[in-house]
């Protein structure tokens, strides 16, 4: 009897320990929501010791209950990212089919024309800038080196202690064109809101670069159930979206302030890399109920975490407010300033390296075998399409990047003005 009772203690602890592990993690959640510039600790101590302290001077530390590569093996996971594919192969169809493409100088030097500076005088003074995010590798570096080789200036937003990468950039750059010129501007992290606050272009100005381009080509697929950002937000919400959101603010604000009383003097175009998982059934199924409840929620989910379906929804906020956007814009700016949103297909990058490795061969050997797989060179002529693709249509242009196509909008493109009262709500961008 004694031995029973032991052993029925034993598995007692055991399934309490696990429960008690949830309940430390979900207030380690809160914590970090409601006290965004201090980190949460656990005190160290006997067993029993399981009090939830504040601390500056603590240092992040592994949970023996966080997240496995068994995750992406799950089903529900697994369900979501069949439904990827089967939306990649008819994304591509369509835009075979019918798709109309997007007619652009691809041998061209030089910025197109109507991104000039109004003023002749002004583009020997200033170079057209284009600020690229997520250039360290993949689709954003590439998409800086094609657009170095078109004759734009591009600034680097550079993290701390990343200024050998950028340097390896900017060679990169010079290689491609030998007259190319990069500009940086940092430390910073973009998906930070106190660093973007403090960011200035000023300086970017006074060196003889005007920046008259955002690229948003950075992006996070984060599958760490227990990963939070300083401010209590999931990584992928936070530089998928969030991030991407308070840097278009934070650059119009500084190029093209409100409150002059006129629209700024030269065009500005800010192209938002989306992707074809916003388009996938699942989202659908969903509703827009689920997406307002993921921007409610700022991407955490402490409960049933699903990998896949976050990084849909990131993807879905960005395509519905490239679209909120650049009809606000019109209102605001006129036609000086316009989004374009590319999906670039499916690229062979980093992104999926914190998937298991199996899983990894798998998509990419069925990618490839498929021919929907590119290389960020090839995707990275989508993206320079979308930046030299004149203005003036009515709603933001969508373009499929495999093909140079422009396509009709996407179901969440048409919902972006339902999407955007949710936003206005919840004090977004």
């Amino acid at each position: 009897p004694s031995s029973s009772a032991s052993a029925s203690s034993a598995s007692t602890t055991r399934g309490g320990r696990l429960e008690l592990d949830d309940a430390r993690k979900e207030r380690c959640v809160r914590e970090a929501r409601e006290v965004p510039s201090r980190r949460v600790a656990r005190r160290r101590g006997d067993e029993g010791d399981d009090e939830i302290i504040p601390s500056d001077e603590c240092v992040d530390e592994p949970s023996s209950t966080t997240w496995t590569p068994g995750v992406m093996f799950r089903l529900d996971v697994l369900v979501v990212l069949f439904d990827w594919f089967l939306t990649l192969l008819w994304c591509a169809l369509r835009a075979r089919v019918r798709g109309r493409r997007v007619g652009v100088d691809e041998d061209a030097r030089q910025p197109p024309k109507w991104l000039r500076a109004a003023d002749s005088n002004d583009d020997d003074i200033h170079a057209v800038g284009a600020l690229v995010t997520g250039w360290s590798s993949g689709l954003g570096r590439a998409s800086a080196i094609a657009l170095a080789r078109r004759g734009f200036a591009i600034v680097v937003p550079y993290r701390l202690g990343g200024m050998d990468a950028a340097r390896g950039l900017e060679a990169a750059c010079k290689s491609a064109r030998a007259d190319a010129r990069v500009e940086f501007v940092g430390p910073l992290d973009v998906s930070c809101a106190r660093d973007l606050d403090g960011m200035r272009l000023d300086g970017v100005r006074a060196r003889g670069v005007d920046v008259r381009v955002v690229v948003h080509c950075a992006g996070v697929f984060n599958t760490d159930r227990w990963a939070t950002k300083s401010d209590g937000g999931d990584p992928t919400a936070a530089v998928n979206f969030h991030g991407v959101a308070a840097l278009t603010k934070t650059v119009l604000d500084d190029v093209a302030p409100v409150g002059r009383g006129e629209a700024p003097t030269n065009h500005i175009r800010v192209v938002f890399v989306g992707s074809f998982t916003h388009e996938c059934a699942t989202a659908r199924l969903l509703s827009l109920n689920a997406f307002k409840r993921w921007l409610k929620n700022y991407g955490t989910t402490p409960r049933y975490y699903n990998p896949a379906l976050n990084y849909m929804w990131s993807k879905v906020a960005v395509s519905a407010y490239a679209t909120y956007a650049h009809d606000a814009w019109r209102v605001t700016y006129g036609n000086r300033v316009s989004a374009v949103l590319v999906d670039p297909g499916l690229i062979d990058t980093r992104l999926i390296r914190g998937w298991p490795t199996a899983l990894q061969r798998i998509f990419c050997f069925v990618g490839k075998a498929s021919g929907l797989m590119q290389s960020p060179a090839a995707a990275a002529s989508g993206v320079v399409r979308a930046v030299c693709h004149a203005p003036g249509d009515e709603t933001c242009p969508f373009i499929y990047g495999p093909t140079g196509t422009h396509v009709c909008e996407s179901y969440w493109m048409r919902h972006g003005k339902a999407a955007a009262g949710s936003w206005a709500k919840l004090s977004l961008y």
